[in-house]
């Protein structure tokens, strides 16, 4: 079980750490610059050293030193975590949650900070920078779905107080933790039997709508694909290059070459090829230039713990 946790959370970094370098740029520009961009190289327009990462990672890390403080409720040392991290200055913070950990600031409570960036932003918070982040769930809880959803919908919630970002980050998680203990296609069976129940409870008319629309990924191409900050085409995405590749490092390529927010795109694809093939399966020679190794190989033991407690 080791292996699946340890690949999930290195699989975050490598995927962050592989699309950071083509962030904002178009698929063509991609293409027309790398061909097939294939090795962690940093540069890109946060000019990162070869094997940094993003806020994808560092938000993923806190939130998995969060849960690990306080499993119960994880919500007060994960925000703790977030602002250590923002007032470190980091290079790049999206403007959803800089503007929530900025009300947070102020207002000192998590829900009132969401909802008034949400207000701020005329509603547009559906943004992947919840999704991105939430992987560490599935291990925490693993075997309990109601606490998957709960926590999962909690966390995201901190920063984007939006339905759909939230039961996007209920479904990847279910999913997560049933890539665990299943093969591919049972996964995504189990994960969306349970899921659509709970969505149709739970959910909005028009979240409902849209996520349905989830269940056959085969109705889509590569070429249909969108890595666009909405949460919704990131999840659609990461599903696609998942479902349609056999190794994590043919899934986590396929994600990042569709640029634009590559590097979410690619941390959340790596979230779950690192879960279904395990850290061992990752490319060895993107782990050896991975940076904060130590980090996080202290919180997957750490999340590895409470899975198996």
């Amino acid at each position: 079980m080791y292996q699946r946790v340890a690949g999930g959370m290195f699989g975050v970094a490598l995927g962050d750490a592989l699309g950071a370098t083509l962030e904002f740029m178009s698929a063509e520009e991609v293409k027309q610059n790398y061909g097939i961009h294939r090795e962690i190289i940093g540069g890109g327009w946060l000019d990162l050293k070869p094997g940094e990462f993003t806020d994808d990672t560092e938000m993923t890390l806190s939130v998995a030193e969060g849960i690990v403080a306080a499993p119960d409720n994880p919500v007060g040392q994960i925000g703790k975590g977030f602002i250590d991290w923002f007032n470190t200055g980091p290079k790049d913070v999206g403007n959803t949650i800089r503007t929530s950990l900025s009300n947070y600031v102020i207002l000192d409570n998590w829900d009132e900070a969401s909802k008034h960036t949400a207000k701020s932003l005329d509603g547009k918070t559906a943004g992947n920078g919840a999704l991105m982040r939430t992987l560490p769930i599935s291990f925490a809880y693993y075997g309990d779905p109601e606490k998957i959803a709960d926590r999962s919908r909690r966390i995201c919630r901190m920063t984007h107080w939006d339905m759909i970002a939230e039961m996007a980050g209920v479904f990847y998680n279910i999913l997560a933790t049933c890539l665990m203990q299943e093969e591919k296609q049972a996964a995504w069976d189990k994960s969306w039997d349970w899921f659509a129940a709970y969505l149709y409870q739970e959910a909005d008319v028009a979240t409902v709508k849209l996520l349905a629309d989830l269940k056959d990924l085969r109705r889509w191409e590569f070429t249909d694909l969108r890595a666009s900050g909405f949460v919704y085409d990131t999840l659609v995405s990461a599903l696609w290059c998942f479902y349609n590749t056999d190794t994590a490092e043919e899934a986590i390529i396929n994600a990042v070459n569709l640029g634009d927010d590559a590097d979410t795109v690619g941390a959340v694809t790596g979230g779950l090829a690192g879960v279904y093939y395990g850290y061992q399966a990752l490319p060895q020679r993107w782990l050896r230039v991975v940076k904060q190794k130590d980090r996080i190989e202290q919180v997957s033991r750490n999340l590895h713990a409470l899975c198996c407690k």
